[in-house]
């Protein structure tokens, strides 16, 4: 009896020959995959670990905006910038951060692009949420302060049912 894995390129081949080829392969791919560190990976490491850093902590402030088209304050918001908790953290990432602000916005496995900006999205359904982070210095600490601006809305549509801009200070 033959077995057809796939699409074959040279007719079918025998179940049990197909699976010896198939290990040898993920034999082979394990032992290419195996590589030392370079000098450059571990620079881009300690980069990666520079920019994270430069932005974690608790950020505390207030927000004004527009929730469902009325005009909506907050007094006591907490931005948390913090390296991903081993529950989420990715292997491939040691350096990546998660985000959250009060309840309306929480991502995990954030590569920091930039040590002054961050622009966050994700979909959750047909729900898009999204943050856009501007760290500035405040009162004399670099970095110490940022603007944010949360929405919230149905992806695809213009206007969010959810706009607010934050000023938020790390203390």
């Amino acid at each position: 009896m033959t077995y057809g894995y796939g699409a074959p390129s040279h007719g079918h081949v025998t179940g049990r020959r197909h699976v010896g080829v198939g290990l040898l392969a993920l034999i082979l791919a394990g032992c290419a995959a195996e590589a030392t560190t370079s000098v450059s990976d571990e620079a881009d490491l300690s980069e990666a670990f520079s920019l994270a850093a430069g932005w974690l902590g608790d950020y505390f402030g207030t927000g004004n905006g527009l929730v469902d088209g009325q005009p909506f304050e907050v007094r006591d918001a907490v931005l948390r910038i913090a390296f991903d908790v081993d529950a989420v953290a990715l292997p491939s990432c040691p350096a990546c951060v998660t985000v959250s602000l009060d309840s309306v916005f929480v991502l995990v496995n954030i590569r920091v692009p930039d040590p002054v900006e961050m622009a966050l999205t994700y979909d959750r359904g047909v729900v898009r949420h999204t943050l856009a982070l501007t760290r500035f210095s405040a009162a004399g600490g670099l970095g110490n302060a940022i603007s944010a601006r949360a929405t919230i809305g149905t992806a695809g549509v213009a206007t969010p049912f959810f706009d607010v801009t934050y000023a938020l200070e790390r203390p």
